[in-house]
């Protein structure tokens, strides 16, 4: 359902899936940038959000509401694998993450 949502193959598709909403769609993994691009701006990384890869941008938006400091994405052993900042969050509620 992802790709068909944001990677339309046709415009008939396009126009058929427009209106879907994002936030329950889309989830961590599918927007978050590679950990070579955190700057936590002097934040210390343990005071960081951490999320699923699977928690939906709904969550996320929520998340991002209390605090300016990224969101870092881990994996099911806890593993750092990406982050989201807002940049990422609109984007994605956009349909270009």
């Amino acid at each position: 359902p992802k790709q068909v949502v944001m990677n339309p193959q046709d415009d008939y598709v396009a126009d058929f899936v427009k209106d879907i909403s994002l936030l329950k769609l889309l989830d961590a993994q599918s927007i978050m940038a590679p950990l070579e691009g955190l700057a936590l701006n002097g934040a210390p990384r343990d005071d960081a959000h951490r999320v699923a890869g699977e928690t939906h941008l709904e969550e996320l938006v929520d998340l991002a509401a209390e605090t300016d400091a990224p969101i870092l994405v881990v994996d099911a052993d806890g593993t750092e694998v990406g982050y989201v900042d807002r940049k990422e969050l609109l984007l994605g509620i956009r349909g270009q993450g």
